[in-house]
């Protein structure tokens, strides 16, 4: 079984079900102290989330023409707006969003790889 869960909700379930009490017997301090370190093992696992591959503009930049997915700032209104769209950087550094020049873009990431169908044999 390949779920995905959520860290702090299996460490909230192991401390609902061997609650902490110091006044409690050898035997249940015991299983208290296995508590904590299965508490350990579960916060060193490694995440199933993937990391981000947004890359900062002040890092790096993409090659030049090449197609990626950008985050961008817009901040022409009363507040803040982050969203995403697909552009590229011309020769010049200029960001080409949506066929319109965007100097708004914060980072980049590549684009995914194509979908590709899979087929049973």
């Amino acid at each position: 079984m390949n779920d995905l869960i959520i860290r702090q909700a299996v460490i909230d379930a192991i401390d609902a079900v061997f609650p902490v009490d110091p006044m409690k017997s050898e035997y249940a301090q015991g299983i208290a102290c296995g508590a904590a370190l299965a508490k350990t093992y579960v916060e060193q696992l490694p995440s199933a989330q993937p990391e981000s591959q947004w890359i900062p503009c002040s890092e790096r930049l993409p090659h030049y023409s090449e197609t990626v997915i950008v985050s961008i700032l817009d901040d022409t209104g009363d507040y803040n707006l982050n969203y995403t769209d697909v552009g590229w950087i011309t020769h010049d550094g200029t960001w080409i969003v949506d066929n319109d020049e965007n100097n708004m873009v914060t980072a980049w990431m590549p684009l995914p790889e194509p979908y590709k169908e899979r087929r049973e044999e």
